[in-house]
């Protein structure tokens, strides 16, 4: 009997490939240098798990498809630069699966820990993609009772309490973060992943650009210059949402008030520098927040410094450099941590899913990191993971 192409799932892959104009070039910069492109485009083997979930994305086509089964419920959204020289996004991708089935697992036997409602919290569904998202955050800030002057000091502790673990990892330098959908039934689980190698201000906004993907459940896509036109509304309202949730117009136009008259570059570096560290923003993005409130040679001088530059002329220089510190480093997501440790010490998760949530998946690194938090017999410590 002759094989058909709905026979042979990787056959269908490969025209699915060919159809949308991919090529072993544009695979190697989203699956990196490591995968079997070739095998992929011959239709001679599938996508693993990790390289679906990218390609779904990429495509815009759910990960069962590219799978060659009925299921694989995850999509994602990254948040990337241009696409040239992105590699090892699957493996990050991979990563994040790992944390939602760490989360899948725990709550399915009841440890997963309560989240704040948001029953009640109505989306902007405005047309205009700014509009919405600017509207969107100004929602959500009064519906968690955030005043409208006042800064986001836990950004992550705000998302996780909604429900979302945050991770922030180093990552490729061109990925400044993601989030992970898994649709569980009728509702959906979602993580979110920041790159810790980026400047903190940065991270926030990512942060903030992120929850507004998931908060309205937005499809897995990932986001590149070269992206459709209709994909960059998207990626307006969640770039409006970052810049309203952390730098609300309210609270810098109070903020520029109280910091007096701006003359001359020193005072402009000063505020500019002032409502950065104060909102937890970055530069750019406290820039165009000011952006009318500082006259525009001044606003374009400060624009063309760099943020160490501008510190140190606004001498918050060593500020500015702890919060670097601070933020250059791993850190697991504090909600998933606190339900793997409590399965693994009821036996019902194993090492290496603790090593999923804290270590990146390194179990030796877990166990040394559980050993000086004074945990003993972690090996013999093993159950359902």
């Amino acid at each position: 009997m002759t094989d058909s192409l709905a026979d042979r799932p990787a056959a269908r892959v490969a025209a699915l490939l060919a159809a949308s104009g991919v090529d072993s070039e544009v695979l190697h910069r989203l699956l990196g240098p490591g995968s079997a492109h070739d095998e992929l485009m011959r239709g001679t083997r599938l996508p693993t798990l990790d390289e679906a979930t990218v390609l779904g994305a990429y495509l815009a086509v759910p990960p069962s498809v590219l799978l060659g089964r009925a299921s694989a419920p995850i999509g994602v959204s990254l948040r990337l630069g241009a696409l040239e020289g992105v590699e090892d996004v699957a493996e990050v991708v991979g990563h994040a699966a790992k944390l939602l089935e760490a989360d899948r697992v725990t709550s399915n036997w009841g440890l997963r820990i309560a989240s704040r409602s948001l029953d009640g919290f109505a989306l902007a569904l405005d047309t205009h993609a700014m509009t919405a998202g600017k509207k969107a955050a100004n929602r959500l800030r009064a519906f968690l009772d955030i005043g409208s002057q006042d800064p986001i000091e836990d950004l992550a502790g705000l998302v996780e309490s909604l429900g979302h673990p945050v991770e922030h990892r180093l990552m490729p330098d061109q990925v400044h973060g993601l989030a992970v959908q898994e649709k569980r039934g009728e509702s959906s689980a979602w993580v979110v992943l920041v790159n810790a190698g980026d400047q903190w201000g940065r991270q926030r906004y990512t942060l903030a650009h992120e929850l507004c993907h998931v908060l309205y459940g937005d499809e897995g896509q990932v986001i590149i210059e070269r992206a459709d036109p209709g994909d960059k509304l998207v990626e307006l309202r969640a770039e409006s949402f970052a810049r309203h949730l952390l730098l609300p117009e309210p609270g810098v136009r109070s903020f520029v008030e109280k910091h007096g008259p701006v003359r001359g570059v020193v005072a402009a570096a000063r505020l500019v520098a002032d409502a950065c560290l104060y909102f937890g923003a970055s530069k750019q993005a406290t820039l165009n927040a000011l952006r009318g409130h500082i006259a525009e040679p001044l606003h374009s001088q400060c624009d063309g410094m760099g943020a160490g530059a501008l510190m140190e002329l606004a001498g918050r220089r060593d500020e500015w450099k702890e919060l670097g510190r601070a933020y250059a480093r791993d850190v697991p997501s504090t909600r998933l941590t606190t339900q793997v440790l409590s399965a693994f010490s009821q036996s019902l998760v194993g090492i290496g899913t603790v090593a999923d949530v804290i270590t990146c998946g390194d179990v030796q690194a877990a166990v040394q990191k559980l050993e000086r938090s004074g945990w003993t017999n972690i090996m013999e410590t093993q159950g359902a993971g």
